[in-house]
């Protein structure tokens, strides 16, 4: 009799742990499944995320390539820009092997006209993993390129050519804005240039629109030339001595000459221009970027809130000198 309930609770628990066993194993089994399923994906967006920025990296630098060549063609202006890209920028596609995973990354390019002297390039960057579950990914960025003619990221290009006539340019010497020795200020209303070299002694000059300083000039100690519109510095340096300031609210251009410091310390004595600088390629002149011209506390140097755009020979409009191209930046449209 006691053998017979000893194999009765034999069997009772028998029982009861294959009960156990197969309430809890499936389950179990199926959050292992459930986990390695959820770690296999994980690992496919991570490859396809990594696809995608070797794709946007080689889209990038296509564009790159594309812009020094663009500044070799005999034509530059917009719509022959606009046909170059179109024909030339091709993606490559791209061929992956990863350990348990085969890919292939694949892209397109759309360039267009925003204005006379901007292209947006948009490159549709497609990656596939071709035996997974997470198969396709696709980012899409904008590569802005710009160039130095036409309008600017502060207004449009500055036609310089009627600088020699009486209007619309005011024909000046600086013996009209003689500031010497009692701090005067003196305004300029409306466009004017100056045939010799403006000199600027302990004073403020104020032109309220474009200034032409076809000769150079020379801003000495304690003295300010604040310009409301564009400032052209020709064929002469534009000197700037200690503790002086020059302020430029538009556009600055150089042709055939440089800004330099002379007798300077470390004080506050600068540049600065509010829209952007236009000068040539072999100029010397270094521009700092800054966020607005009013943030300069005891500053020394040369400083723009705009672009700098250089240019190829000594002027902008010389014969055989087209609009120059250069990279902006991007921008993700995801």
């Amino acid at each position: 009799m006691g053998i017979n309930n000893e194999k009765g609770y034999v069997l009772v628990l028998t029982l009861v742990i294959i009960v156990i066993i197969g309430v809890l194993i499936p389950p179990l089994i199926g959050s292992a499944l459930s986990s390695a399923s959820q770690a296999q994906r994980s690992e496919e967006n991570s490859q396809l995320i990594k696809m995608n920025e070797m794709g946007i990296m080689s889209a990038r630098n296509s564009v790159l390539e594309k812009v020094e060549d663009i500044n070799q063609l005999s034509e530059t202006d917009v719509n022959s820009v606009i046909n170059y890209l179109e024909r030339e920028l091709n993606f490559q596609p791209i061929d992956l092997s990863f350990q348990n995973y085969k890919g292939k990354v694949n892209g397109s390019f759309i360039p267009e006209q925003t204005n006379d002297n901007e292209i947006i390039i948009t490159y549709q960057i497609e990656s596939n993993l071709l035996n997974s579950r997470s198969s396709y990914k696709e980012t899409e960025e904008i590569f802005t390129i710009r160039s130095n003619s036409g309008g600017t990221s502060s207004g449009n290009h500055f036609d310089w050519s009627q600088i020699e006539e009486d209007p619309p340019f005011q024909q000046l010497n600086s013996r009209d804005v003689k500031t010497t020795g009692n701090n005067r200020e003196i305004t300029v209303n409306g466009n004017a240039t100056f045939r010799d070299q403006l000199q600027i002694n302990n004073g403020l000059v104020e032109v309220t629109d474009h200034l032409a300083l076809i000769s150079g000039g020379r801003i000495n100690p304690h003295s300010r030339l604040i310009v409301s519109g564009n400032l052209l510095v020709k064929d002469r340096n534009l000197i700037i001595n200690n503790m002086a300031e020059v302020i430029v609210q538009n556009d600055f251009y150089l042709e055939n000459a440089e800004v330099i410091f002379q007798n300077s310390s470390n004080q506050k004595e600068y540049l600065c221009v509010q829209g952007d600088v236009k000068k040539p390629l072999n100029s010397s002149t270094q521009f700092e970027k800054i966020d607005s011209c009013q943030n300069i506390n005891s500053k020394k140097g040369f400083f723009v809130v705009g672009e700098v755009i250089e240019y190829n020979g000594t002027g902008e409009g010389e014969e055989g000198t087209g609009p120059v191209w250069y990279p902006i930046g991007t921008s993700s449209t995801n």
